[in-house]
C-alpha cells in the first residue's frame, strides 16, 4: 500500500561562495504543522544559521515527498 505524499517545508545549506549543491538541513511537515506554523520554524532556522553560521549561505525550499 503506497502511501500519500506529505508537503514540507525545509531549510537547505551550503558553503558560501561555492557552486556546489543546497543540502538538507532541517525540514518541517507542512501537512502534519499547517503552513503557517512550518514556515515560522523554517524561518527561525534561517536567522539562527545566519547568526551563528556566517560562511554558510541558507535558504527555504518546499517539496513534497
Amino acid at each position: 500500500m503506497s502511501r500519500k505524499k506529505e508537503q514540507w517545508i525545509m531549510v537547505t545549506h551550503r558553503l558560501r561562495g561555492t557552486d556546489e549543491q543546497f543540502a538538507m538541513g532541517r525540514a518541517w511537515s507542512v501537512t502534519k504543522l499547517g503552513a503557517k506554523e512550518a514556515l515560522q520554524r523554517a524561518q527561525e532556522e534561517l536567522d539562527r544559521v545566519s547568526r551563528n553560521l556566517p560562511n554558510i549561505e541558507a535558504r527555504i525550499e518546499g517539496d513534497e515527498f
